[in-house]
């Protein structure tokens, strides 16, 4: 995936996601934020909003807080390991406020109080450690850390220690990645991936079983998936080449929502939006050149 359209469409969605809903519920204003006005590079990867209300940006060229005011430039070096990478790819708090901070070679936590960076290099058994570029970190139910490093794998942090779960053939690399996770309600962590279908940790075995096609042998190998939502027990997914496809689990059956007349010509991100003054529900999808409200 061009790394630079889906950072640029995932900073759409944090500022249109409420414009996106019908325009009966309200308007917004919205400040267009470059590297005129204080950003360290236009290039935005990765947007967090913490639990103290600071944006965080991920650029290709540095981390960025937003006060709503003001811009604080941040380099990611760790001083001790004499360590250091400002091609920021991937943002998560954690319960302790931490950040963690994805690069294209290294995780870095960033303690807030004491404005310090720390590169992460442990080690799992298998020796496997965090040194390629990273997608995406996310917590599940239980407190585990995820993190996908398409060229790698995936890594579970179990407070300090680290698993490791190559899940794809690294001689298909190339051709098969993981590149999404999600956890759902209930706590099942999916993965999606390009070429090889999703994945789902099994706790009980502590390794991922692969999905690669439903009950009608309709292929989920043979999607690239991008990001993954859900709803009402459906997995939705984004796929590269334009599609909203949509997969169910306990009934093993995979399909595609009609949105043929939103003329899609490639789809990058969707989340599931919920209006909290009204029940109302739909998704948010991320495309080339708009933003729709699918519901």
């Amino acid at each position: 995936m061009n790394d630079m359209k889906k950072a640029l469409l995932t900073l759409l969605l944090v500022l249109l996601h409420l414009s996106a809903i019908p325009n009966n519920y309200s308007s917004y204003s919205f400040l267009h934020i470059t590297g005129d006005n204080g950003l360290s590079q236009s290039h935005v990867k990765a947007i967090l909003k913490d639990s103290y209300g600071f944006m965080w940006f991920g650029t290709k060229n540095g981390l960025n807080r937003y006060d709503g005011t003001s811009i604080l430039q941040l380099d990611c070096d760790d001083y001790v390991a004499k360590k250091g990478n400002h091609n920021i790819s991937a943002l998560f708090e954690d319960k302790d406020k931490k950040l963690w901070v994805g690069t294209d070679r290294v995780v870095y936590l960033y303690d807030m109080m004491l404005d310090t960076f720390t590169a992460l290099d442990d080690k799992a058994e298998s020796g496997a450690s965090l040194d390629n570029w990273v997608s995406n970190i996310v917590a599940d139910s239980v407190g585990n850390i995820w993190v996908v490093i398409p060229d790698q794998g995936v890594f579970r942090y179990a407070g300090k220690k680290l698993y490791f779960y190559e899940i794809i053939d690294r001689n298909n690399f190339k051709k098969e990645t993981p590149d999404c996770i999600h956890v759902t309600s209930k706590g099942e962590v999916w993965v999606g991936t390009w070429g090889a279908g999703l994945f789902r940790y099994d706790t009980a075995k502590d390794k991922f079983e692969q999905y690669k096609a439903d009950k009608d042998n309709n292929s989920l190998t043979a999607l690239s998936i991008n990001s993954i939502c859900e709803s009402d027990g459906w997995l939705i997914m984004a796929i590269q080449n334009g599609r909203i496809m949509k997969y169910h689990p306990r009934q093993n059956i995979l399909r595609s929502l009609d949105l043929a007349a939103i003329h899609l010509s490639g789809m990058f991100q969707c989340m599931e939006m919920k209006s909290g003054r009204e029940l109302m529900k739909g998704y948010i999808l991320l495309m080339r050149r708009k933003v729709q409200w699918y519901i």
